[in-house]
C-alpha cells in the first residue's frame, strides 16, 4: 500500500469514529433533556386516562395538597388501571 492510500484510510477511519462519538453524545443529550422534561399523554381513543374539564378546574382551585389513600390488592384485575389513574 502506498502512503497516500494508507493516509486516506486513516482519515476515513478517524471520521467514522468521530461521527460515532458525536452521534452518541447527541443521543445522550436528547435522552437527558427528555428525562428532565417528562410529559405524560393519554393515547387511548376514549381518553381513558384523561381528567375531565371539571375535575381539572377543581384540582386547580385547591389551595392545599391532597393525599389519596386506596385500599386495593395488588393482585386485583384493575390494580394497574387504578395505579395509572392515580
Amino acid at each position: 500500500m502506498s502512503d497516500r492510500t494508507q493516509s486516506l484510510r486513516y482519515r476515513a477511519g478517524t471520521r467514522v469514529w468521530i461521527n460515532i462519538v458525536l452521534l452518541t453524545l447527541i443521543f445522550l443529550m436528547v435522552n437527558y433533556l427528555g428525562m428532565r422534561s417528562y410529559v405524560r399523554a393519554d393515547w387511548t381513543k376514549s381518553g381513558l386516562y384523561t381528567l375531565s374539564d371539571k375535575s381539572t378546574s377543581v384540582l386547580r382551585s385547591m389551595k392545599q395538597d391532597v393525599s389519596v389513600y386506596v385500599m386495593w390488592g395488588q393482585t386485583g384485575a384493575l390494580f394497574s388501571d387504578v395505579r395509572e389513574l392515580l
